[in-house]
């Protein structure tokens, strides 16, 4: 069992350290800051989506000391293990489901190859977000990273992407471990950022270019690609085709590699890092899915073949067939409580998927509660062209006073023409 609890991972994390960091500027010397937040927020130098803040930061060598003062635990390691928990998805038939809290995390095993900070084994699990607006930190498989972990004891270490954990051969880490070894550091290491108005700044932001080019380089070196096509008839819109590349070890539902395909077919991944994928194709008209396949055409992830990825390589002549999907429509009804303040008008059912998309949640199928009328004198709802699989339906409202309410879990096997199914909305006390 997780040591960590039932709530999800949110940039406040950054912002809980961005706020200690600020109550000891005046005692920290090393750094001229506008803001030593700025250590958790643009320590790259990059913008983050992580806040709407901005601020001046320092050179690599101080960035490195304050990363090392205010880290729980620092340490080189690789992913092992990425593994999804949530209560949606675990909860059993009949259980009470709230889209208020249910809020899914990732937990990262991690292999420690050299600890810098903390007691650690030679195996450690840190939490993160999923990513796509809650911070969560991306790793990939086969790759070795200097991880910065946050948190109030070494069974509850926490991960962001203000953190700054990145892998090895970055060249900014590649700094900080000058600092973490006690090596004597490069002239860089010690230059100050210019300020935006400065006559320096273009001279230091080209430098910077060349830097995070040699960085890509490298980068390449330790990964590999997956390139292909994907064959189809007809039956669905090429420019609206993805392709998402799910590493084995493990993935989050949001923040995965994804490559689009292109209008004659062709699809070529980013950087993976070394280790076996699954590829999964989907494609969808503006208001339906109309292909959901895995490698090399299949619907389920049992039957998927993974592709092995190599550092350095590129696996060419992936040919992904997509035969003609049939889908099925789905009625339900609502059983309201009696007594509870009900308004369909600012509710809708949404079907996620338990075994067919690697993004349970980010799914078309959502639909808009119907009012009882004269022929059908209960709440209802109705599906049209879903994909065949297994998915849990439940209830979300727009508004804070969804607070409370709860859909009774229930899942649905899509293989027949259509499916009837009936929800429960009930209110907690």
């Amino acid at each position: 069992m997780s040591t960590f609890g039932s709530h999800g991972v949110y940039c406040c994390m950054g912002m809980n350290v961005a706020r200690t960091l600020l109550s000891a500027q005046k005692k920290l010397r090393v750094l001229q800051l506008g803001a030593i937040v700025g250590i958790v927020l643009l320590a790259s130098g990059r913008s983050s989506a992580c806040s709407s803040l901005s601020f001046e930061w320092g050179n690599a060598r101080a960035m490195a000391a304050l990363h090392e003062k205010f880290s729980t635990a620092i340490f080189e390691g690789t992913p092992q293990a990425v593994t999804l928990h949530w209560d949606f998805m675990d909860a059993k038939e009949g259980d009470l489901l709230s889209d208020d809290n249910m809020l899914p995390y990732i937990l990262i095993t991690f292999k420690v190859e050299k600890t810098y900070k903390g007691e650690l084994g030679p195996e450690v699990q840190i939490r993160t977000g999923l990513g796509g607006g809650d911070c969560g930190s991306q790793f990939s498989s086969g790759i070795t990273y200097l991880v910065f972990a946050y948190g109030p004891n070494m069974r509850q270490l926490t991960v962001s992407r203000s953190s700054s954990s990145e892998w090895i051969g970055d060249s900014r880490v590649q700094a900080y471990l000058r600092f973490l070894r006690k090596q004597r550091p490069t002239a860089k290491d010690l230059v100050e950022p210019k300020r935006w108005d400065d006559k320096g700044w273009k001279k230091q932001e080209e430098e910077r270019h060349r830097d995070w080019e040699e960085s890509e380089k490298r980068f390449a070196a330790v990964t590999g690609q997956i390139c292909g096509k994907v064959t189809a008839k007809n039956i669905w819109p090429r420019s609206n085709g993805t392709i998402s590349f799910l590493s084995t070890m493990g993935y989050s539902p949001v923040q995965h590699p994804t490559a689009t395909v292109q209008a004659d077919g062709s699809f070529c991944s980013g950087h993976l890092g070394p280790g076996q994928y699954y590829l999964y194709f989907r494609s969808q008209t503006d208001d339906q899915v109309t292909s959901a396949l895995y490698y090399p055409g299949v619907s389920g992830k049992a039957q998927a073949v993974p592709i092995q990825v190599m550092a350095g390589q590129t696996t060419s002549n992936v040919y992904f067939n997509t035969p003609a999907q049939e889908t099925f429509s789905i009625f339900g009804s609502i059983s309201v409580q009696s007594g509870m303040q009900f308004d369909p008008s600012i509710c809708s059912v949404v079907l996620a998927s338990i075994d067919g998309s690697p993004n349970p949640r980010l799914f078309p199928w959502e639909t808009q509660i119907e009012k009882p009328s004269f022929f059908f004198p209960i709440y209802h709802f109705r599906f049209e062209h879903v994909i065949p699989g297994r998915y849990i339906p439940y209830i979300t409202c727009r508004t804070m006073r969804r607070s409370g309410w709860f859909t009774k879990k229930t899942e649905v096997d899509v293989t027949t023409r259509m499916k009837f199914i009936s929800l429960a909305l009930v209110q907690k006390k």
